[in-house]
């Protein structure tokens, strides 16, 4: 379970957050894309995880994982 600590940004797919993981205290970018809102499927959101998970450069967030939470995609990013 997370805190959402601030939003950081907002963009096409969902938005931003800033959180804190509430049993360990680590802190953690989080993008949660509401699935419903998705006009051409989940295709460019999938692509968007794929291409992160495959980086590996510091100007880049790095991709830690993703979950549905109800009817939101969370997709974790490394807080940096």
């Amino acid at each position: 379970s997370y805190e959402l600590l601030e939003t950081m940004g907002k963009g096409s797919y969902g938005a931003v957050y800033h959180a804190k993981d509430k049993k360990t205290g680590k802190e953690v970018a989080i993008k949660i894309i509401d699935t419903t809102e998705q006009e051409g499927g989940l295709e460019e959101v999938v692509k968007e995880i794929s291409f992160l998970g495959a980086c590996n450069h510091d100007n880049i967030v790095r991709y830690y994982d993703s979950f549905l939470k109800e009817k939101e995609l969370w997709v974790r990013f490394h807080f940096v």
